[in-house]
C-alpha cells in the first residue's frame, strides 16, 4: 500500500531550480518554469517572481480553488473569466488543470505543460486577510505558528496541509464521480464506504519521485496499465460488509430497493386517528437499476459463490466506463466510443488477520482467465534504472494510444503504485 498522503491538496516545498523558457530559440521575457525540491511538476511564473531556495505554499493539479482575491487572476484573468485556464466545475473555472504553453526547456522540442499553483509562504497579507474569515478553523497563535514554520511537516501537531487548504479554500475536485455516473441518485447520499476498505485514489507520480529513489530504489520493475476515463468502481466482500457490497469510489450503491406498486386502505385504527399522517403505499423490494448495480452485480454474484464456497473476502477495482459515463467530462474521451461496462485494475483480498492487501496484477489476471472477466490493458513490463527512463517510456506509450487519461504504474508485487497522467488530456478536460 502507498506511503503517501493522496489527500494533501497544499504542500509546503522549496524552490529547486530556475528555468529559462524559449520560443523558436528566442528567449522568453515575461515568464520562465520553476521546479520544486522533491516534486516532479512544472510551474510556468511571471519572470522574477522567484528565487532558488524560497519557500512555498504549492497548490497540487485537480485542487479546486475558491473564488476569493488571492485567485482572482487565476479565475478571471484581466477581470475575464472566459479567459481562465482552469477547468470548469458545475460551470465555472476552478480546478487546476495542466496548461499547455507554446514554450520549451533548452533544446527540447516538446512544449512545456504548466501543473499548479504556487504562492510565496512570506505572503502574509493576502493569507491574513483569508484567514480573518477562518478563524473557527485554527487559532490564531497556530496560525502564526504555520506562517514562522512552513517547511516543517508538523507545527504542534497541527496538519499544516489541512489547515492550509482550510485557511486558502482550496478543496478536492470531486465532480468527476457524479459526472461519469451519468447522474446516479445515490453519490451525493452519506458516506457509506466499507469501513475495512481503502478508497482508490492513486498518487500522481510527481509526488512520489522522491518515494521511489529513496525507499523503492533503482533499478525497479514497473507494471504499467491503462488509466481508463470513467468512475471506479469497487465490488466484494468484507468483514465489515460480508453479504457484499457493490461502490463507487466514496458510496456503497444499494443493490435492492423498495418501491411503492399499489395504495391501500387505511385500517380501522388508522381512521381513527386520522389526524396523523399515514403512508399507504404498498412497498415491494426490486434490484435496484443503478448503472453501477446493473454493470456490478454479475460480477458480485461471482464472488458470492467464491466465499459461500471458500468464505475468502474479495474485492475487485475496476472503471465503470462507456458511452453513458461522461468521466470526467473530456471530449476526447475514448470510453465514450464504447458500449457501457467495467474494465478491472485490481484485486484485493483480506488476509487472516482481515486485513484488506493489495494483490500484484498477475493475480488479477489469473483471476480474470478463470473467470472471464475482462481487464484493462497493459502496456509496460519492465525494469528501469532511472527516473528519466520512466518517463521516456511512459511519453513513448501515451503518444501511441492517444488519446488516453494516464498510466498506471505499479511494483510486481502491488505495493506500491501510481499514476503517470498525460499533460494533453488534461488540459482539455
Amino acid at each position: 500500500m502507498n506511503e503517501i498522503n493522496n489527500d494533501q491538496l497544499v504542500k509546503i516545498a522549496k524552490v529547486e531550480s530556475i528555468l529559462p523558457l524559449y520560443k523558436d530559440g528566442v528567449l522568453a521575457k515575461n515568464i520562465e518554469l520553476v521546479q520544486l525540491e522533491e516534486l516532479g511538476f512544472d510551474i510556468v511564473v511571471g519572470k522574477d517572481l522567484f528565487h532558488i531556495g524560497d519557500m512555498v505554499v504549492y497548490i497540487m493539479p485537480d485542487a479546486c480553488i475558491s473564488d476569493t482575491l488571492l485567485f482572482e487572476s487565476y479565475i478571471r484573468p484581466g477581470g475575464d473569466e472566459n479567459k481562465s485556464m482552469l477547468g470548469k466545475v458545475d460551470g465555472k473555472p476552478r480546478r487546476i488543470r495542466a496548461k499547455k504553453f507554446n514554450f520549451t526547456k533548452g533544446d527540447s522540442a516538446d512544449s512545456v505543460y504548466s501543473n499548479g499553483i504556487i504562492i510565496h509562504s512570506h505572503n502574509a497579507v493576502l493569507l491574513r486577510a483569508l484567514f480573518e474569515g477562518w478563524k473557527d478553523v485554527i487559532t490564531e497563535s497556530e496560525y502564526d505558528q504555520i506562517l514562522n514554520s512552513l517547511a516543517d511537516k508538523q507545527v504542534s501537531g497541527i496538519d499544516v496541509s489541512n489547515a492550509l487548504c482550510q485557511i486558502l479554500g482550496v478543496s478536492k475536485y470531486t465532480q468527476t464521480e457524479s459526472q461519469s455516473a451519468g447522474g446516479s441518485q445515490y453519490l451525493n447520499q452519506q458516506d457509506n464506504f466499507p469501513s475495512d476498505v481503502y478508497k482508490t485514489d492513486e498518487t500522481n507520480i510527481n509526488l512520489v519521485w522522491g518515494h521511489i529513489e529513496k525507499n523503492i530504489k533503482y533499478p525497479v520493475h514497473l507494471i504499467g496499465t491503462e488509466k481508463i476515463d470513467g468512475s471506479s468502481i469497487s465490488i466484494g466482500h468484507s468483514p465489515s460488509m460480508p453479504n457484499g457490497f457493490i461502490a463507487s469510489r466514496n458510496k456503497t450503491i444499494p443493490i435492492r430497493i423498495k418501491r411503492p406498486v399499489g395504495v391501500r386502505r387505511k385500517t380501522f385504527i388508522e381512521k381513527l386517528l386520522f389526524w396523523k399522517n399515514v403512508d399507504l403505499h404498498v412497498y415491494q423490494e426490486f434490484n435496484n437499476n443503478d448503472k453501477f448495480v446493473m454493470h456490478g452485480k454479475p460480477y458480485l454474484d461471482i464472488l458470492n459463490i467464491i466465499h459461500e464456497n471458500t468464505g475468502q473476502y474479495i474485492v475487485l477495482r475496476g472503471e465503470l466506463h462507456g458511452r453513458t459515463c461522461k468521466g470526467s467530462g473530456n471530449k476526447n474521451n475514448p470510453a465514450s466510443k464504447f458500449e457501457d461496462g467495467i474494465k478491472f485494475f485490481g484485486i484485493d483480498i483480506f488476509d487472516s488477520n482481515g486485513r484488506i492487501v493489495k494483490q500484484p496484477f498477475s493475480v488479477l489476471q489469473d483471476f480474470a482467465e478463470v473467470h472471464k472477466i475482462q481487464t484493462v490493458s497493459m502496456f509496460i513490463n519492465q525494469s528501469f534504472s532511472s527516473k528519466d527512463e520512466i518517463q521516456k517510456v511512459c511519453n513513448d506509450v501515451l503518444e501511441q494510444y492517444k488519446p488516453i487519461e494516464g498510466i498506471v504504474l505499479s511494483t510486481l508485487d502491488g505495493k506500491f503504485s501510481c499514476k503517470y497522467m498525460d499533460n494533453n488530456y488534461d488540459s482539455t478536460k
